[in-house]
């Protein structure tokens, strides 16, 4: 056994006997002074000191605001192109109505002008079926 284990007596409890942290804990900072915009008044009788924190907050608030917007139509256009992509990425008979031997490999016909003949001529007895 080594140095610094110890063995437990019958009526010890192993949770009493846990290892100390360290001594050199480092201090928490303190909290962030927080201003309740609903605790301020409405009046006109307001502090100086409660006027500059007021424009404070609005201008912080009108900066959020527009970095939130410009940030918003920046993602949109992102997820429009990212949808395109996908769109091109689907498999779909328009993606590959261009390719022939997709076309030929996928369903067994020559070229999508085949395959489209031989759907018209079966398309009404298909859909009487289903």
């Amino acid at each position: 056994m080594g140095a610094n284990k110890r063995l437990l007596g019958p009526d010890e409890i192993p949770t009493l006997h846990l290892p100390r942290l360290s001594r050199n804990v480092v201090p928490r900072k303190p909290p962030k002074v927080r201003i309740n915009l609903h605790s301020l008044e409405v009046s006109g009788s307001k502090e100086p000191d409660v006027l500059s924190k007021e424009v404070a907050i609005q201008t912080e608030v009108s900066c959020t605001q527009c970095c939130c917007e410009s940030k918003l139509e920046s993602l949109s256009s992102e997820v429009s192109e990212l949808k395109l992509k996908c769109q091109e990425r689907k498999f779909s008979l328009f993606n590959i109505k261009g390719d022939d031997s997709r076309i030929s490999f996928y369903t067994g016909f020559p070229s999508y002008a085949s395959l489209m003949t031989c759907y018209e001529f079966l398309g009404p007895a298909v859909h009487s079926h289903i």
